[in-house]
């Protein structure tokens, strides 16, 4: 009787602990996976990209990278990665690289290497993955810290009888295609809104183009995004003069512990050129836009109780900043409102990457569910009634309990 309830109970506790899983994916770990398709005559993808979250300074940090050739075409790869540590600006302090390879179809390359983080803060990793003609990146981060300091720790939890209803969602909005001027840099974005009843984590966007391209994404990555709430990401685009005109599809590849969106920005690289005056204004109204959104997203933050202090101040430098590039322009000096636009790019660019680090989160298992409560008042009931009717046993005569016990 007693193992007929031991199996009932190790039933129950394997299939609510399915029941939660399947849900969220298994929670508390660090492996990072990209999936990105180069849409040329060769395709790949990055199938492991694990680190440490949140390590100790003076710790070894393990990083591991392996991409895999799921295409029918050989190419030669190179692996690089670049560690950065971020105060005001991203300051790099190492960078690896692995020897050229020809990867065949089905083949993996793993990439593994260790870095030791010495001071407490922000410190962040590029993989950057050239293959042929195109070129894909990556990027994660961690918080390098003490032992006896913790960060804020995120531990999702959810209403007690609405777990197995939680449905993740999310509305990508970007420009189909932008023109881009030889010599020239063009700022665009991608909207990234949680349109579903659950919360997504770790939210990087992976972006794969030609290696022609100068592609700076702004934040690197958000740590978390609640049901309604929007992060923007900010991709300034430079194409060099000597890149041939012609069209060059930048693809991206949101990635979060939830799911997974993809899309693509086809830039037209023109002869054509437009005039200053032109270029100006039409920076200014999307700049305006820009800094619309980066209001929106610090009273998100500020609705949180976060320390939006730092991004606070940046916002205002860049209406400020804004202002001065208008009166420029309404005083016919659009050279000198180009250069105040270019400044302002900067200032967009270190508030965006700013107002993601005050929310930084280190995701884990939640501590406690109504889900758990229920397994441990399961399995005090089932103790209970073995330890019932074990005293009852003890109870009952001597010879009684022989002949049970031989039947």
């Amino acid at each position: 009787m007693r193992e007929f309830w031991l199996h009932i109970l190790v039933l129950l506790i394997v299939l609510a602990s399915l029941a939660y899983f399947i849900p969220y994916g298994i929670t508390g770990m660090t492996m990072h996976q990209l999936d990105v398709a180069i849409k040329s005559n060769f395709s790949g993808h990055i199938s492991a990209f694990n680190f440490e979250t949140l390590a100790n300074v003076s710790e070894t940090q393990d990083i591991y990278v392996e991409f895999f050739n799921s295409g029918t075409e050989t190419y030669d790869l190179t692996i690089e990665e670049y560690i950065y540590y971020y105060s005001d600006k991203l300051e790099e302090l190492v960078h690896y690289q692995d020897s050229t390879v020809t990867l065949y179809p089905g083949m993996r390359r793993p990439f593994e290497t260790k870095f030791t983080p010495n001071t407490m803060g922000y410190y962040y990793i590029k993989v950057r993955i050239t293959m042929g003609t195109k070129r894909m990146e990556a990027w994660g981060s961690f918080y390098a810290t003490f032992p006896d300091y913790t960060p804020y720790v995120y531990a999702q939890n959810f209403p007690f009888g609405t777990w197995a209803e939680v449905t993740p969602s999310l509305n990508v909005s970007y420009p189909e295609s932008i023109n881009v001027y030889p010599g020239r840099s063009v700022m665009t974005n991608i909207k990234v809104k949680n349109i579903g009843n659950a919360t997504i984590h770790e939210m990087k966007m992976h972006l794969s183009a030609s290696n022609l391209l100068d592609i700076d994404m702004n934040p690197k990555e958000s740590y978390y995004l609640d049901p309604g709430e929007t992060v923007v990401f900010l991709l300034d685009i430079f194409a060099p003069n000597e890149a041939p005109i012609g069209e060059y599809p930048i693809d991206f590849e949101l990635v979060t512990r939830e799911l997974k969106e993809t899309g693509t920005i086809k830039v037209n690289l023109t002869s054509y050129d437009v005039s200053l005056k032109d270029d100006v204004k039409n920076t200014i109204l999307n700049y305006d836009l820009l800094i619309a959104d980066l209001e929106r997203q610090i009273i998100d933050a500020r609705a949180k109780d976060l320390d939006t202090t730092e991004v606070g101040i940046e916002l205002e430098n860049a209406k400020a900043k804004m202002q001065e590039a208008k009166n420029f322009y309404e005083q016919e000096d659009y050279l000198s409102a180009s250069s105040s636009l270019e400044e302002l790019k900067d200032i967009l660019k270190d508030a965006t990457l700013k107002l993601a680090q005050i929310s930084f989160v280190v995701y884990t298992a939640p501590s406690f569910s109504p889900l758990w409560l229920l397994l441990v008042i399961i399995a005090i009931a089932v103790i209970f009634l073995m330890l019932h009717n074990r005293k009852k046993d003890k109870r009952k005569p001597k010879l009684l309990r022989m002949e049970e016990a031989e039947t």
